[in-house]
C-alpha cells in the first residue's frame, strides 16, 4: 500500500476524518466599487476559496456591487 505524508500526517488517514470540509456559496451585495477578486478572497478569511465571480461595469471599470464566492 502506498502512503504519503502531508504536513507530517498520514494522508491516507485523512480520508477517515469525520470532520469533512464544507463548501459554502455566498451571494455578495453592496460591495464597494473598488472591490476586486483578491480583496474579496482576503476579506472572506477562509482557508480555501474555490472561485470568485464579481460583476464589473466594463465601461467604468468598477465593481457593480454584486458577486459570488
Amino acid at each position: 500500500m502506498l502512503s504519503s505524508t502531508i504536513g507530517g500526517h498520514d494522508a491516507i488517514k485523512q480520508y477517515e476524518n469525520k470532520n469533512k470540509g464544507e463548501v459554502l456559496d455566498f451571494d455578495l451585495l453592496n460591495l464597494p466599487g473598488n472591490s476586486d477578486e483578491i480583496t474579496v478572497k482576503k476579506t472572506a478569511n477562509v482557508k480555501h476559496v474555490i472561485s470568485t465571480v464579481l460583476d464589473f461595469d466594463n465601461m467604468k471599470g468598477v465593481c457593480t456591487g454584486n458577486g459570488r464566492i
